[in-house]
């Protein structure tokens, strides 16, 4: 009997699995040409492994405009849509890969999992341009 409860928790657990990435946000900053026409993809670096999304944007609006908080999910988070990054928020690190000739100044990104937590990181206004990454640690 202590088998079969014993058993019966593990395939539960299995079944379970842990908190999964089910989108990610961007914040683009406030600053005069803060926001861009450009494709960005981000990479997103957790204690348990490295995910890389698709080209973010979404075809029936104008993303990454002056203070917008955009949001991204599906399909367009490519490899990191239901990927398992671990129960710690602490040493998450994102790196934003742009390209285009408009310039894009972020505020911060959030990496929000399926039970309602998430990992903000701090962009500060750092700005990209061209074809340009940007590396960031997350609190």
């Amino acid at each position: 009997m202590l088998l079969l409860f014993v058993s019966s928790f593990l395939l539960l657990q299995g079944c379970l699995g842990g908190r999964t990435i089910t989108e990610l946000r961007t914040k683009t900053g406030t600053a005069n040409g803060a926001g861009c026409d450009c494709k960005m993809e981000v990479a997103i670096s957790t204690p348990q492994g490295l995910c890389v999304t698709n080209e973010l944007g979404n075809s029936n609006l104008n993303d990454f405009q002056n203070g917008h908080l955009d949001s991204f999910a599906g399909a367009q988070l490519g490899e990191c849509l239901d990927f398992e990054p671990g129960d710690s928020n602490s040493g998450w690190e994102l790196v934003f890969f742009h390209t285009g000739s408009d310039g894009w100044i972020g505020d911060y990104a959030e990496v929000v999992m399926s039970d309602n937590s998430f990992v903000r990181c701090g962009i500060n206004g750092e700005v990209l341009d061209g074809v340009d990454n940007m590396h960031i640690y997350c609190d």
